[in-house]
């Protein structure tokens, strides 16, 4: 269903800003570390962290606390767990507020090190949690869209035979206003550089589906469950302040103008005009960009609404000099 755009609300002036540098550093190439399972599994402690007191000693030594803000092994939500690293010498560093997935193993000195392999992208948590549960994908269900373990079984089996050979996420989303429940298939993600790529493939089940819907020509099915052909879903993973974020599209600009609208989005690097409702900005869920779009002088950014099931933001922009003028907001709802 397409969804009906709600006429303009607000016009915001954005204050002149300069991005924050790209702090984090990153040399160490991944594509040798071990394999995230082994990581987890050998891990004294799994949890998304928040680095918090970081501080600089004796020239090359960094201290700091990563404040566990999803606890995942061996910690609780709320501790703070101690690290150290050696930016020069380690080749990697992390920055104050920077949001990452912890895999700590006590040293030989009994310290958390930290490092490019033990302080990972936080996006991978959901796979952490699936490893330690013994599962080889992520489940994602609404409360009334949840799959017994034989239809999980049917569902892997139709999306192999519809050609991903390898699942990292089974999912359920509403689609409102009707009460049926769709289902999503997502592949094992594949990274170059900044652009993330994966097989999406779109099931259909009879007992949650529209009355009239039925198999097409061409579809592929087992029992009640039909699917048709998988779709190749990427995105642009952007960087702000150490953490990263993705998006959809991006369309007339480079990566690094959209990282430069976005940190300032984050960081409420703006000024309201007469008629904007705050209220409406606390809507908008500023950490999931969709799109970022410019054709001539005007642009537009996207953002998710904060309630699931609660549409999208548009954003109407006009870069200037010093910063930005949103020109128009619009509320794209189911």
């Amino acid at each position: 269903m397409n969804p009906r755009p709600i006429p303009a609300v607000a016009t915001i002036i954005f204050s002149a800003s300069m991005l924050l540098p790209a702090f984090l550093v990153r040399a160490d190439n991944l594509a040798t570390a071990k394999p995230l399972a082994t990581r987890v599994q050998e891990a004294d402690k799994v949890f998304v962290g928040l680095v918090i007191n970081r501080k600089l000693i004796d020239g090359d030594w960094c201290h700091a606390d990563l404040k566990v803000t999803r606890a995942i092994k061996g910690c609780e939500v709320g501790q703070l767990i101690p690290v150290v690293w050696r930016p020069v010498m380690d080749r990697f560093d992390a920055v104050e507020n920077q949001v990452g997935l912890a895999l700590l193993k006590p040293s030989l000195e009994k310290r958390y090190w930290l490092r490019a392999d033990t302080f990972d992208d936080a996006t991978l948590a959901g796979q952490a949690v699936s490893i330690l549960s013994g599962h080889d994908f992520e489940r994602q269900y609404v409360q009334r869209g949840t799959l017994t373990t034989d239809q999980e079984k049917v569902v892997v089996d139709l999306a192999q035979k519809c050609g991903i050979k390898r699942i990292a996420r089974i999912s359920s989303y509403n689609l409102f206003p009707s009460a049926a429940i769709g289902i999503s298939v997502q592949g094992v993600e594949k990274v170059e550089g900044q652009e993330v790529s994966c097989q999406v493939l779109q099931v259909k089940f009879a007992d949650w589906c529209h009355s009239n819907e039925l198999p097409r020509q061409g579809d592929h099915q087992i029992g009640d469950f039909w699917a048709g052909q998988p779709t190749l879903q990427t995105k642009i993973i952007l960087e702000v302040g150490g953490t990263k974020y993705r998006t959809g599209t991006i369309q007339g600009l480079s990566i690094k103008e959209c990282e430069v609208l976005l940190e300032r989005f984050l960081t409420a690097k703006y000024t309201c005009g007469p008629s904007v409702s705050e209220n409406r900005l606390d809507q908008i869920n500023w950490g999931n960009p969709l799109a970022f779009r410019k054709q001539g002088e005007s642009a537009s950014v996207s953002f998710n609404h904060k309630q699931e099931g609660g549409g999208f933001f548009d954003l109407e922009i006009t870069p200037t000099k010093d910063g930005l003028v949103i020109n128009q907001v619009l509320q794209a709802v189911p």
